[in-house]
């Protein structure tokens, strides 16, 4: 209090505005949104940097390569990947579409000589329809010019959707290879500026709780991606066995979006099935058989041995992170979501047995 008093009334008044200017920011709506906006491609970032950490610090201890080579070269590696992936995805869509134009030329076909047989018979029928089409054409058309202006609409929000993921891409890339570059510098400032505002006990406890964040958050992003480039591999070899058409891309989706646990294998089978039907119906079906044949073997023989039991939750802990975890930050909340969920369990879970134990004794 004696140090309020010792303002002046300049001093308190200019406090006094700021702190209604503060309050009035941050109970703006807006603030919020335009500081999760921020935020995201930064916690993106850090993800990326947290995954391709734990490759640069393998290819150190196993190759002997020191941190500074490792780094570059994992780059490389990453934009080889993406390479690779468009190399899969953009031949395997334009097949798709080309196999969809064709079907829709053989239906039309098929329809027109059933109609050149039926005008031979029905030349009343015909002139009518002439004269239908003739006396509407000025509604037809207005139509097809409001239909081009949506398309362009769609396309022009399509081009801006694209380029804002693109320079978003870019973004978090740049920021995640600083991050990866000054690991050492990040590190030794959160370490100062814990021990600088905990006490040495809570200090200590949140280097413990940070470990044991590690060994969840890494076993379930390197198992997981691991197990996820397994059961993409064998997707790829079933469905070639099965002489399933574009079977790399539905591999490809398939394997990205078994990362998220559960609700993955579904997101990922609806764009296969949905490509498989327009392409040939009985395709699809043998899309769907292998798909939950191969969820099946996954789930009980594959995942298991591959992420380990660290990460060992109830469905209901998963499912529950994977919906939090979405809801915040999309689907890559959705892929940390679980870890994230199973390391709130457990910190909880330790907290109440601390309790637990405490009573127990007072008790006795």
């Amino acid at each position: 209090m004696n140090k309020f008093k010792e303002l002046s009334i300049k001093e308190l008044f200019i406090l006094f505005v700021s702190l209604i200017i503060i309050y009035l920011i941050m109970s703006n709506p807006l603030f919020w949104d335009a500081l999760s906006k921020a935020f995201k491609p930064i916690f993106a970032a850090f993800c990326v940097a947290y995954i391709l950490d734990h490759i640069i610090c393998f290819m150190s201890k196993k190759f002997k390569i020191s941190r500074k080579k490792s780094i570059p070269l994992v780059i490389i590696l990453v934009i080889v990947l993406f390479i690779s992936l468009g190399a899969i995805i953009v031949p395997s869509f334009t097949s798709i579409i080309n196999d969809f134009v064709d079907n829709i030329k053989q239906n039309t076909n098929i329809s027109s000589s059933s109609l050149d047989l039926g005008i031979l018979k029905n030349n009343d029928i015909i002139a009518s329809i002439y004269n239908y089409l003739q006396n509407s054409l000025q509604s037809i058309l207005s139509k097809l010019a409001d239909l081009s202006s949506v398309l362009l609409e769609s396309v022009l929000n399509g081009v801006m959707i694209i380029t804002s993921s693109v320079i978003n891409i870019i973004l978090i890339s740049v920021i995640a290879i600083y991050m990866l570059l000054s690991k050492d510098d990040l590190l030794n400032r959160i370490n100062r500026l814990s021990k600088a505002f905990f006490p040495l006990k809570v200090d200590s406890y949140l280097r413990k709780s940070l470990k044991k964040a590690d060994i969840i958050f890494s076993s379930f992003f390197i198992g997981k991606i691991l197990d996820s480039a397994l059961i993409g591999i064998l997707y790829y070899l079933v469905m070639l066995l099965f002489k399933i058409p574009n079977a790399p891309l539905y591999a490809l989706i398939l394997g990205i979006t078994n990362i998220i646990p559960y609700v993955g294998p579904y997101l990922g089978s609806i764009p296969c099935i949905f490509f498989s039907f327009l392409i040939n119906p009985i395709s699809a079906l043998w899309v769907l058989i292998i798909i939950i044949a191969m969820q099946q073997f996954d789930s009980l023989f594959l995942e298991p041995r591959v992420v380990g039991s660290k990460v060992g939750a109830e469905p209901f802990w998963i499912i529950t992170g994977v919906v939090i975890g979405g809801a915040l930050f999309g689907v890559l909340g959705m892929f940390i979501g679980v870890p994230m969920m199973v390391f709130t369990k457990e910190i909880i879970e330790e907290i109440v047995e601390r309790k637990l134990s405490i009573k127990n004794t007072s008790h006795s």
